[in-house]
């Protein structure tokens, strides 16, 4: 008797047991961004549509295309700060917000770096990823993209 009530007790007790802790662990893992990038292009999909009520010619798309490859980036390695703060690798992040400034100022009308990381970082987990990336990027000395030194910002061309 005491056997049967162990099993009719015991084995849904464990099972709700491990339902919660999955439940948890993906509330509450960083690592699950919700992406969905059904297209392949790069581009996760629910940041599309801001990219393109924000183009207002091809040089705007690829250019804020080009700023959010360095934040999807930012989101799923947020130890990349800490690589990039130590100079072991370069800073694509100022590289493409320069790119977004020089489309602005030969062009116009580029929606503000907020508004842009606002169109990302929509989500808890996301806003996680960001913190934490910013936490690492604590006390770095970051320096603007020199053109002179590294090149020119856009890694597309500007007529």
């Amino acid at each position: 008797m005491k056997k049967r009530y162990l099993v009719l007790v015991g084995l849904p007790s464990i099972a709700l047991f491990v339902l919660i802790f999955i439940f948890i662990n993906n509330k509450f893992n960083i690592n699950n961004l919700d992406i969905q990038d059904i297209n392949s292009d790069g581009i996760w999909d629910d940041v599309e549509p801001f990219i393109k009520i924000h183009s207002k010619t091809e040089y705007h798309r690829k250019a804020l295309e080009q700023f959010f490859k360095v934040i999807q980036k930012d989101l799923t390695h947020p130890e990349r700060c800490i690589q990039i703060k130590k100079r072991l690798m370069p800073d694509d992040g100022e590289k493409a917000g320069e790119c977004l400034d020089k489309v602005d100022k030969k062009y116009g009308g580029q929606p503000e770096i907020s508004d842009i990381e606002d169109a990302i970082v929509n989500t808890i987990r996301r806003a996680r990823a960001y913190n934490k990336f910013n936490a690492n990027c604590s006390g770095g000395i970051f320096e603007s993209w020199d053109e002179q030194k590294q090149g020119p910002p856009c890694e597309f061309e500007l007529e």
